[in-house]
């Protein structure tokens, strides 16, 4: 098993967190408790019971601003299912899953919430994307009304310009494994 890590630095008055690996065990934020705080979300393979119930008693520090950013579906599940999941935080953005119909290989898109708008329910239905490895035709591999009810739920906040600049050069920094 892969211990998680946490990498915390600041930049612009913002502290960027970026977690890796599997959250299993207690992440301490209390250092962070009355700070500006991006946490990358991106390289995280899992999240196990344990490191669900400890992700709620970290994250309930935290006072706002919070976003979170590069969630994949295993966290976009629990903040869809798990009662106080995101804290006080805002996710603004998450990767879709895709599934291609003539490879069948599965893929991940980044969606940038700032980008595309509030989420109503019904017309935005992520579009078909090219697969990467044959370039056919991929669809969405979820249902869409479940997967975005977190962002459904969740009005966007204004933020800084600096603080859009260093998602911006985080979302550069993003990779989906094919």
């Amino acid at each position: 098993m892969s211990e998680s890590r946490m990498l915390v630095s600041e930049r612009d008055g913002v502290v960027l967190v970026e977690l890796s690996g599997v959250v299993e065990q207690p992440l301490d934020f209390n250092a962070l408790a009355s700070r500006a705080v991006l946490m990358n979300l991106q390289h995280t393979r899992r999240i196990t019971s344990f490191g669900v119930r400890a992700w709620r008693t970290g994250i309930n520090v935290l006072s706002p601003p919070v976003y979170f950013i590069g969630a994949r579906p295993l966290w976009v599940a629990h903040f869809n299912t798990t009662a106080g999941f995101a804290g006080c935080g805002e996710l603004l953005s998450l990767f879709l899953p895709y599934a291609c119909q003539q490879c069948k290989n599965f893929f991940e898109v980044l969606w940038d919430r700032r980008v595309v708008g509030p989420f109503d329910g019904s017309s935005r239905v992520p579009q078909p994307q090219t697969c990467p490895r044959c370039r056919g035709s991929a669809d969405f591999d979820d249902v869409p009304n479940a997967y975005f009810a977190c962002c459904a739920r969740q009005a966007l906040t204004p933020r800084s310009p600096a603080l859009d600049a260093l998602i911006d050069s985080e979302h550069l920094r993003a990779s989906a494994p094919t």
